[in-house]
């Protein structure tokens, strides 16, 4: 009986002291999550379609329709110029001088109709058919020049309405009425999307491409990210800054975006669904790539693991650990494989 005590005090005591003498630690489940590669770069918007609009003439402002930041539609009605009445009188002297045209052009094809009828039955001379012949040509001549000048009058006169060229908003209006137009009159730009243009190292050649995914942040809006698509790349680097180029597109339907918006756009370049991803502070740096400690049993066991993609802090792990395995993340640089550990805490 006596013998049977001492084993157990014995026993309880050094269980004691190993647990006295355990490391204490901190663990972390490890699990499959999502993570990203990412490239980073910043850039400045830009409307798909910008337009400056000004006016041909120069010719007093005489009504302006439309307001800073409202939406208009192509063909919308924007600006209108003042004309006087020499234009309106030029326009109508250079109609009339194409229906002059047009009837001396039907009276020279009368004639030739009537020219080759009697000469196919002898009844004027081969010369009388070309002279008519000469006359339709003329004609058609005449008929063209005052065409065209006509069409230059009525453009003229109608270039005194200044119209949207295609759906969009009203940027800036530097317009005034009872100014003249002698310079740019307002900013036109399409809104539905906007586009910016971003500029990689050429370290990222073999992974930029048409069609990955891209999020844009706002300096003036840093809670706000908005994705995008790149639709365009540079089939070469820069010589100059040796930089590769790239466009990106977001959509814009509720108008938030505005051109000339600053910001930091990121570019999906490699994604995983569904990986082991550890914190870097976990892991250890080696002389052929890393280690990372894990409690089992507990010990401490230092396993070698290779690494895939990182993104700010976080990298893939792609052997070496198991999902559910519990690796240290306090405590980690001070155990050595073998080590007895106690766990004091889950993060």
């Amino acid at each position: 009986m006596l013998t049977f005590l001492i084993l157990i005090t014995v026993a309880c005591g050094k269980d004691e002291i190993e647990e006295k003498n355990a490391i204490p630690v901190t663990i972390e489940v490890v699990r499959n999550e999502q993570i990203r590669r990412l490239v980073y770069a910043s850039a400045r918007l830009e409307g798909v379609e910008d337009a400056t609009l000004t006016a041909i003439a120069n010719s007093e402002i005489e009504e302006i329709y439309v307001s800073e930041g409202d939406t208009v539609s192509e063909g919308t009605l924007l600006i209108t110029l003042k004309t006087d009445e020499v234009n309106k009188a030029f326009v109508q002297n250079r109609g009339a001088a194409l229906i002059a045209a047009q009837v001396s052009h039907e009276i020279a094809m009368n004639n030739y109709n009537r020219a080759v009828s009697i000469f196919e039955e002898g009844g004027i001379a081969r010369q009388e058919l070309d002279d008519a012949i000469t006359s339709v040509d003329a004609a058609d001549a005449e008929v063209e020049i005052a065409q065209a000048e006509y069409m230059r009058a009525v453009s003229e006169e109608e270039n005194r309405c200044i119209t949207a060229p295609f759906d969009g908003s009203i940027v800036r209006i530097w317009a005034c009425k009872g100014d003249m137009a002698t310079g740019p009159l307002l900013s036109i730009s399409n809104s539905e999307s906007v586009t910016a243009e971003v500029f990689l190292s050429e370290e990222h050649l073999q992974f930029i491409k048409p069609g990955l995914t891209a999020y844009f942040q706002p300096t003036i809006l840093p809670d706000s990210v908005f994705e995008g698509v790149v639709y365009s790349t540079a089939s070469m680097i820069d010589q100059t800054s040796g930089l590769l180029s790239a466009g990106v597109r977001i959509p814009n339907q509720d108008a938030i975006l505005r051109t000339g918006m600053t910001g930091t756009i990121s570019i999906v370049l490699e994604e995983r669904d569904s990986t082991l991803v550890v914190r870097e502070s976990v892991l250890r740096m080696i002389n052929d790539g890393w280690e990372i400690s894990v409690v089992r049993n507990g010990f401490a066991s230092v396993r070698t693991v290779e690494t895939g993609i990182s993104n700010n802090g976080m990298y893939e792990i792609l052997s070496g650990l198991r999902p559910g395995d519990s690796i240290i993340v306090l405590g980690h640089d001070i155990v050595a494989d073998g080590d007895s550990v106690i766990v004091v805490g889950k993060p």
